[in-house]
């Protein structure tokens, strides 16, 4: 009788937060949730919709429309710098 070739998504000792040791496609333990590249353009994109939303309150604008707007800058300002920054 032949041996069974083991399942490569299967462990023998289950890992923190796994179910029965399975792992998921792609899943990477201990890996970054961003990269260093994302998490620049996500920092540079956040401070300029903080920048927009500060100023438009400071002159005197709505806090509301101030916060849409600010997030308008965002995203915005997320895709100018995943452009510049291009990877």
């Amino acid at each position: 009788m032949a041996t069974p070739t083991p399942d490569p998504t299967w462990d023998d000792e289950p890992r923190r937060g796994d179910r029965d040791g399975r792992r998921e496609p792609g899943n990477h333990h201990g890996g970054p949730l961003l990269s260093q590249r994302a998490a620049v353009i996500l920092l540079l994109a956040v401070l300029c919709g903080v920048g927009a939303v500060l100023l438009l309150t400071w002159a005197g604008q709505h806090p509301g429309l101030a916060i849409v707007t600010g997030s308008a800058g965002t995203a915005g300002a997320a895709a100018l710098f995943n452009t510049l920054i291009g990877g």
